[in-house]
């Protein structure tokens, strides 16, 4: 009865899902989801991408600001079609996917599973070949990449409410 009258009222609604935690900690969201209405998912449009968001992928709740201060990141970035970027926390692949065409290729790593589907399915949605996505702690993924040796021109970070890990910051040092 609550979701009939929220539509009603409300026709704008595109999805209501009902998340179950039966946990008594810190986590949010459980892992039980059920539908109500809609197909589960929300789709928006930022800087010319398309974007299908679920219930446990991060997405700025302010897509219009956020089109101008990504848009302010990307010019500061002064990217080269050669450089090789690292989009660190990256959620749904925003900020990877609107700086792709500008660069040879960009890394996004995100700890959060269904954003990093989401990011891939994302990518593939807008045409977008040259976005990798890995689901891996920001911190453990630098380790990686220096270990590996790998070369990377800039790191773009749009890190959690609690903010980067120590380990990043040391690795990206």
């Amino acid at each position: 009865n609550i979701v009939r009258i929220l539509v009603e009222e409300f026709p704008q609604i595109k999805t209501v899902i009902q998340n179950i935690n039966t946990r008594h900690d810190n986590v949010i969201l459980g892992d039980q989801e059920i539908i109500l209405y809609g197909d589960g998912v929300i789709h928006d449009t930022l800087l010319g991408n398309t974007y299908t968001i679920s219930l446990k992928s991060f997405y700025q709740i302010n897509p219009r600001q956020v089109e101008v201060l990504y848009a302010k990141a990307i010019a500061y970035a002064h990217f080269q079609k050669e450089d090789i970027v690292i989009d660190a926390y990256c959620g749904i692949g925003t900020i990877a996917l609107s700086l792709a065409s500008q660069v040879k290729e960009v890394y996004g790593v995100e700890v959060v599973p269904q954003a990093i589907e989401d990011a891939k399915k994302n990518a593939l949605a807008n045409g977008i070949t040259n976005a990798y996505f890995t689901c891996d702690d920001a911190g453990d993924y630098m380790v990686k990449c220096a270990k590996e040796g790998k070369h990377i021109d800039v790191v773009m970070v749009d890190p959690p409410r609690k903010g980067c890990s120590e380990l990043f910051l040391s690795q990206l040092v």
